[in-house]
């Protein structure tokens, strides 16, 4: 070193790279033990101060000693450009930076350097003259598109600070797509509030495993299905509503739930799109055939399921064993996994049921806790499809949210009331955006 420089005249710039400072103390400790064997880098100024060029935390370690000098290397003469250069390009050899912090440093090189060589443009003689992203890339020894894409994403960061923070805990690479994925849901939001978004309703009677086939490959977004479950118990537990008795549709023998299922699971891996989600409603009954039929399929789940807590008992209380109040849900998607869900959530959700006197379908499921499932897994204008639709509820919750349903419901009582149901809706949701 140059020499030992008493710590009160070092100044630590307000636009340093480093925002992380977890390890100082264990740098602190090796310190004590072994000396500073890198010292840091400054600038002398004019007014006796030094600017600190490299070396923030083993500057901020030896403060934690504490020492009152430590021992530094000195640049002589640098105006201020010259030393945030030599700041960066110096911060940026560090091998343990934040993906996040290498993208803020990448944008700030790139930046001042294009202010200190002006921005390339083609010269005399066909040779190109000034700063490119080219030149950043080689500089810090990265790909033209490995460096383009981390200056413009330290650009996003920071022209949204509030989306910034919402993404700042997520892997690098995922949280570039998430960004992405805010701000193309904020851009549909817009066109929704000012009525631009079209309200799309696609509900077809007949058999989905037929109406299945009229799908195109990878082009759903979200697969909510209540499918029958083949359990005869349920016709012995679910009283009849004034809309009607529960149909021979909605429950299946055990043989021809299993066949369905396995059926409609092959056209739900082909045409949900890769990395999609979906939730599928179960009995702890059919668990094991669902679970065998969707590896077979090659669909992915998880070995917990989401627990819908009624909150109200939904069994009669008979001395000898618990009263039921939940039902359980199925989560998964179709591989390779890249989606994330849009928020943090627990696997418990709470949501009253369907009032019995308001049920079009005795298994009726209510349309807030759709619309949660919804817009955890989907965008806006996406793409929800719910092969056995029933009372139309997926599809009430997805057009409220502002996606794009499709549903098919094979009983034609079930099916004509649940569509003057949604049209209804639908022309309310046209109508509120218009007004």
């Amino acid at each position: 070193p140059d020499e030992s420089i008493p710590i009160h005249l070092i100044k630590i710039g307000k636009t340093r790279g480093r925002k992380n400072f977890k390890n100082i103390l264990d740098l602190r400790d090796s310190i004590k033990k072994h000396g500073l064997i890198n010292p840091i880098t400054v600038s002398r100024k004019p007014d006796g101060t030094y600017l600190l060029i490299a070396g923030e935390c083993r500057l901020l370690a030896a403060i934690k000693i504490p020492w009152t000098k430590v021992p530094c290397y000195i640049k002589e003469n640098l105006n201020a450009m010259q030393e945030k250069e030599l700041e960066l390009e110096e911060n940026l050899q560090r091998t343990n930076l934040s993906p996040y912090e290498e993208c803020d440093l990448m944008e700030q090189i790139d930046t001042l350097k294009k202010e200190i060589h002006g921005h390339k443009t083609p010269g005399r003689g066909g040779k190109e003259e000034g700063w490119g992203i080219g030149d950043t890339a080689k500089l810090t020894n990265r790909s033209i598109g490995q460096a383009s894409q981390q200056i413009n994403f330290a650009k996003k960061l920071k022209a949204r600070p509030d989306v910034a923070d919402r993404v700042k805990k997520l892997p690098l690479k995922h949280a570039m797509k998430e960004f992405d994925r805010i701000l193309e849901a904020e851009r549909l939001e817009r066109l929704r509030d000012a009525g631009h978004l079209e309200v799309s309703l696609d509900f077809r009677f007949g058999d989905a495993k037929v109406l299945m086939q009229t799908i195109e490959d990878s082009t759903v977004d979200l697969v909510v299905w209540d499918p029958p479950y083949g359990i005869d118990e349920l016709e012995k537990t679910t009283s009849d509503t004034k809309s009607g008795k529960m149909k021979a549709a909605d429950n299946l023998s055990q043989k021809d739930a299993i066949d369905l299922m396995v059926e409609l699971l092959m056209e739900v891996e082909r045409v949900l799109k890769p990395g999609a989600h979906f939730y599928i409603f179960f009995s702890f009954n059919n668990l094991n055939d669902l679970e065998k039929n969707l590896t077979i399929v090659g669909l992915e789940f998880s070995d917990v399921p989401i627990i819908w807590d009624k909150q109200t008992s939904t069994t009669i209380f008979k001395g000898y064993n618990f009263m039921s109040g939940y039902e359980p849900i199925l989560y998964g998607w179709k591989p390779p996994r890249g989606k994330r869900l849009s928020k943090s959530c627990k696997n418990i959700i709470q949501c009253k049921g369907v009032p019995k006197k308001e049920k079009l379908h005795a298994f009726e499921k209510p349309v807030e806790l759709l619309a949660n499932l919804i817009k955890l897994s989907s965008n806006l204008n996406d793409i929800v499809l719910d092969p056995t639709a029933g009372s139309g509820s997926t599809l009430s919750a997805a057009m409220q949210t502002g996606r794009r349903p499709i549903g098919f419901e094979i009983d034609k009582e079930h099916y004509l009331r649940a569509l003057v149901r949604l049209q209804e809706e639908q022309e309310e949701i046209k109508g509120a955006a218009d007004g």
